[in-house]
């Protein structure tokens, strides 16, 4: 899922590994 906070280590997408 494409969520703003994304938890460590839960999940990897492009955007959220930027943040």
């Amino acid at each position: 899922p494409e969520l703003e906070e994304t938890p460590e280590g839960k999940w990897s997408c492009p955007h959220c590994e930027g943040e």
